[in-house]
């Protein structure tokens, strides 16, 4: 399943490219049209994009509908037909599905369609078409909410991480506005497809136009639909830069638009040179970083764990539950307090913090969420409680260490409590001395 779903986030890069030079097309002056696709081959220069498009993650998804709802903005026109209005209706509830912040290009649907003449109940119903997909995810998602957690307004987030989600002022605050600017500066190329997008043509002389009301309606989408995503995440407490793909996608859209016109017959050795160039990085880097192969640990474990084994892994509990514990009787037992999930604390309820704001977001593990209910998400680690290893080897269960991100120093604390005998390449069992 997460080999599937991976693939998923590169089939829909690759629609993103599409929408790109899609909306390239809508954009370029006729003569040009030709090299809109290679204008949206342009989106694997960010690379975040191409980052992202081989994860397990929304960011992709999430940013290709964006993608799709400014194409049909700019296609469609100052008129709107109820077909488009509901097009783009359903692609922002799905997007505001993966990410209910990207409600936020509802904007410049909203304001057009308010401007509209005809009828106030006309007007209401096309606002209806847009905004019903949306309204209707998010009130089934505080539905869902309620049920589970008791509250509408808390989900997920703030069960695994009360802290900061529980504190809406921890949470965004204007005091992480320099750590963001930081995030998005050292980002050469966001850098770059900025300055591009903001550039005149005119100061060049361009020999080509860029169609003037198709670009009109693509600049106010990004400045009323994108802009206030950029806003919102420029004083988030978590710093990346995928919280900003939408703006850098659609600027370096812009970007290469700009350099078509201005210079048609470098575009496309250009965008190619950039292409092989981040190609080769890409290489270098993924041989540089030799991550292990989730396959061949797979095959190890499944060679050389018994069916009831116990399992030491640093490994994220997802991708161990999915290729070493599904459909058998083994236990995972996290290395550390600094494996994922195994370092958070549930708080099924809301824990009042005693000292009022006076904590930073990222005491995820504080010790008055304890005193106020929260408990582990695992009862036990491996280096901090040996006696659980010990009383599982006691009561005849075999206990392996898979070496894959176990870091020395964990391993040492481990060597310090019992004896160590390889048994597979990465695998160790544990035994009392």
């Amino acid at each position: 399943p997460s080999a599937f779903l991976n693939g998923i986030s590169g089939l829909f890069a690759c629609v993103g490219i599409l929408a790109a030079g899609a909306l390239a097309r809508e954009l370029l002056p006729l003569p040009l049209v030709k090299h809109s696709i290679v204008v949206g081959c342009g989106l694997l220069l960010v690379p975040a994009f191409g980052y992202f498009a081989g994860e397990l993650m929304t960011d992709i998804p999430a940013t290709v509908l964006l993608l799709l709802v400014a194409l049909i903005f700019v296609r469609e026109g100052p008129q709107v037909s109820p077909v488009g209005l509901s097009s783009a209706g359903l692609l922002v509830g799905a997007a505001s599905a993966l990410r209910p912040l990207h409600a936020t290009v509802l904007v410049p649907w909203l304001w057009n369609v308010a401007r509209e003449e005809g009828s106030m109940w006309r007007r209401i119903v096309r606002i209806g078409l847009v905004i019903f997909p949306t309204v209707l995810i998010q009130c089934a998602s505080l539905y869902l909410n309620l049920r589970v957690f008791g509250d509408p307004w808390r989900s997920g987030y703030n069960l695994w991480t009360g802290v900061p989600y529980d504190f809406p002022l921890k949470v965004f605050n204007l005091s992480y506005l320099a750590e963001n600017l930081t995030v998005l500066t050292r980002d050469p190329a966001f850098v770059f497809v900025f300055v591009g997008a903001m550039f005149p043509l005119r100061i060049l002389k361009s020999q080509f136009e860029i169609a003037g009301e198709p670009l009109a309606r693509m600049a106010f989408f990004i400045v009323c639909g994108i802009v206030p995503l950029v806003v919102i995440h420029l004083l988030y407490f978590y710093q990346s830069i995928r919280f900003f793909l939408p703006f850098e996608c659609l600027l370096l859209l812009l970007t290469l638009i700009k350099i078509t016109a201005l210079a048609p017959r470098i575009v496309v050795p250009l965008v190619l040179c950039l292409l092989s160039t981040t190609a080769v990085k890409s290489v270098r880097v993924a041989r540089h970083n030799a991550p292990f192969e989730i396959g061949s640990v797979e095959r190890v474990v499944s060679g050389c764990v018994p069916q009831d084994g116990v399992i030491i892994s640093s490994l994220h509990p997802m991708l161990s539950q999915e290729f070493f514990l599904r459909g058998t009787s083994r236990v995972l037992l996290p290395t550390s307090r600094s494996v994922e999930l195994a370092s958070k604390l549930l708080t099924w309820k809301k824990v009042p913090s005693p000292s009022g704001n006076d904590f930073t977001p990222s005491e995820h593990r504080a010790a008055w969420l304890v005193e106020g209910g929260a408990v582990e998400a695992y009862r036990a680690v491996a280096v901090d409680n040996p006696e659980w290893v010990r009383v599982l080897i006691n009561k005849g269960r075999r206990v392996f260490l898979l070496n894959s991100a176990v870091t020395e120093s964990e391993r040492g604390m481990l060597l310090s409590n019992f004896t160590v005998t390889p048994v597979c390449s990465s695998l160790d069992e544990l035994t009392v001395r």
